[in-house]
């Protein structure tokens, strides 16, 4: 992955996309709640930082979804899937 060049991807580009999102060297974090995770990175294309979020959920959002999909599909859906709280 070259910034500021247009191709299509390829199996590189992904790994170095996930690469930039699982690890942390040479990233400043900036922000921390119960909810998010905010870093930057400067780069030597542009003045503007790179900028990464990773936001934290306290339960399972997927098994959650599936859940109520499968009780939609059903007909048996009750609020007793709804979460706690919207994120």
């Amino acid at each position: 992955m070259d910034v500021g060049k247009i191709k299509i991807a390829d199996q590189s580009d992904f790994d170095r996309l996930k690469e930039l999102c699982e690890i942390h060297d040479d990233w400043t974090q900036v922000y921390r709640s119960d909810m998010t995770l905010v870093w930057t990175r400067a780069n030597d294309v542009s003045d503007f930082n790179m900028v990464k979020v990773r936001p934290l959920y306290s339960f399972d959002l997927f098994s959650h979804y599936r859940q109520h999909f499968r009780a939609c599909a059903s007909g048996k859906a009750s609020s007793i899937l709804k979460p706690r709280h919207w994120f």
